[in-house]
């Protein structure tokens, strides 16, 4: 499922990925500025998530990924990956002269997973989430749980085949620019966005707020724009 913005003429594309729990595309224009970045001269493609939005199941026992079913999640990301690069196909095919991503905190990690599976135009992974079995090692110690060191090496060893993190770039580092809010409280950016940028070897930039309070990202998302228009 994706919502289309395009120009009349073919233009560098750029898909644009939610995050945990979204999907609406009404929602997302506005979340993801898509509007502001058709503007800036990008086609613009809305992609949902599996198991999001209009591709959640009629069976609401059915809940979103990740989730606590290993197995289910890796194969979600394996199905979000082959959709998104099968949608930069149909971009191509349309006469983009470039075909690149853009995904805030889980589509962060969605679009950089992607990023090691094919060499798309440029990459912008935004308050991503970097690190599946540490977000949520991180999550209970706020609750105050301590989860045992051999459950945190299983969990590592379960996502490490959809982890970009123990995966090859095929994206080139000036190709890649990450950005992060400083007071980021849900996916920390020490934890992740620095993590990430270091293992594209890519351009850190930073906004002042946070995961959801994102105070300063326009003036981010403008530099985003000028990036991507002349990758």
């Amino acid at each position: 499922r994706a919502r289309l913005l395009v120009h009349a003429q073919p233009s560098p594309a750029v898909i644009l990925v939610h995050g945990f729990g979204g999907g609406s595309f009404g929602f997302e224009e506005r979340t993801l500025s898509a509007r502001f970045f058709f503007d800036q001269g990008l086609d613009v493609a809305l992609f949902q998530l599996p198991f999001h939005a209009q591709r959640r199941p009629a069976d609401k026992s059915v809940g979103l990924f990740p989730s606590r079913d290993t197995s289910r999640t890796v194969l979600a990301f394996a199905q979000a990956v082959s959709d998104l690069r099968g949608l930069a196909g149909l971009l191509r095919a349309r006469g983009a002269s470039a075909v690149g991503l853009l995904g805030m905190s889980l589509g962060g990690y969605t679009t950089a997973l992607a990023a090691t599976a094919e060499r798309f135009d440029f990459l912008v992974p935004v308050i991503p989430l970097a690190d599946v079995t540490a977000v949520h090692f991180e999550h209970e110690a706020m609750r105050e749980v301590q989860v045992p060191a051999a459950h945190q090496e299983l969990g590592r060893k379960a996502f490490a085949v959809v982890s970009p993190l123990a995966r090859k770039p095929l994206v080139a580092k000036e190709r890649v620019l990450v950005i992060a809010g400083r007071h980021d409280r849900i996916t920390p950016p020490a934890t992740h966005a620095a993590r990430l940028a270091a293992h594209f070897s890519a351009r850190l930039d930073w906004f002042e707020g946070g995961h959801l309070l994102q105070l300063g990202r326009g003036e981010a998302f403008a530099e985003a724009a000028r990036f991507m228009l002349h990758r």
